[in-house]
């Protein structure tokens, strides 16, 4: 009988079971829910509490508690409202959260997180400052014109207009002639600045020198476990180093410094020669992917006490999947 309402209400493809094994039940589904909207109004307002639910499998209210403190508040309010234990069951669990990744909305803006540009996406270098301006570093090819200002509006986490978070101020034209192979276009660094642009609400940092925070996760669309404040800048890197870089594709990775100072011809994302000839860029040997562009490049420093902060070494433009190409600071 119970098969048959089951099968006229929900139909036979939602059935659990194919051969269904009927269990003693010692309360009614509507008794479950009378006693849970009953104490829910009260047990979801102790701290410590992490749910409540009605427990179909095992035939009782179910509530998850983060401390033994909740829970013994919690059997005192089931107690005031006349809830035996054996009809409710109280489970400690870990703290449930809301996952924020570097793929998530991020307010302050830190380095490390994605940003919309053009329909893609692309990663926030680090914070910086121009002559008091507060504002961010990330690639040129990020723009819709590399080396030229065109005053693009750049957004995290995507295109939403409502996600601006700044606008395109200090784009530097390319170079041509001099020492630049003849018909190419060079520069020395695939970056922008792009100026804050966000209302009233978000705080600008106009300390000059101020590099702000990198967000870390090895898994770029869970939890971001650690930030840690840019304390120092690196010039300059010598071939052998171990560095990393920290980008909205592949998170955090790291390698060895194969090549310092190399001039490299830049490819766009299908492979295609840009006509570009960036000067004196590093190479290592760390994954990276489409979407990392703009990642910052990074060593982390431990200082007296056991504090640990980043020592910023450039920002990440290209690759080929297992090679991280970054502009030097210098």
């Amino acid at each position: 009988e119970a098969m048959q309402a089951i099968t006229a209400v929900f139909g036979r493809d939602e059935l659990p079971l194919e051969n269904p094994i009927a269990l003693q039940g010692r309360y009614n589904f509507t008794q479950l829910k009378t006693w849970h909207d009953a104490h829910q109004r009260a047990t979801l307002t102790i701290p410590d509490v992490a749910f409540t639910d009605i427990d179909e499998m095992n035939n009782r209210l179910e509530i998850g508690v983060n401390s033994f403190n909740a829970a013994m508040e919690v059997r005192a309010a089931l107690q005031r409202l006349g809830i035996s234990e054996e009809m409710a069951h109280i489970s400690e669990v870990e703290t449930l959260r809301m996952y924020q990744s570097l793929q998530s909305k991020w307010r302050p803006i830190a380095g490390g997180i994605q940003i919309g540009n053009l329909g893609g996406a692309c990663t926030l270098g680090f914070l910086a400052t121009v002559d008091k301006q507060a504002g961010f570093i990330t690639n040129s090819h990020c723009t819709s014109t590399f080396g030229v200002n065109n005053s693009d509006a750049i957004k995290q986490p995507n295109n939403n207009i409502a996600n601006t978070i700044g606008v395109e101020l200090f784009d530097p034209p390319m170079i041509v002639n001099g020492s630049c192979p003849s018909g190419r276009t060079c520069r020395y660094s695939d970056a922008v600045f792009i100026a804050r642009d966000a209302g009233t609400t978000q705080p600008n940092p106009l300390i000059g020198g101020d590099f702000g925070y990198l967000l870390l996760a090895n898994d770029p669309s869970a939890d971001v476990p650690v930030k840690y404040r840019i304390s120092s800048r690196a010039k300059f890197t010598a071939a052998g180093t171990i560095v990393e870089k920290v980008g909205r594709s592949t998170g955090r990775t790291k390698g060895q410094v194969a090549a310092t100072c190399a001039n490299v011809n830049q490819t766009d994302g299908m492979g295609n020669d840009t006509g570009r000839t960036m000067f004196c860029q590093n190479i290592a040997n760390a994954t990276s992917a489409p979407g990392d562009s703009g990642s910052p490049v990074f060593t982390l420093e431990t200082f007296p006490g056991g504090s640990t902060g980043v020592r910023l070494h450039g920002i990440h433009w290209g690759g080929n999947g297992q090679q991280v190409i970054y502009s030097p600071l210098a």
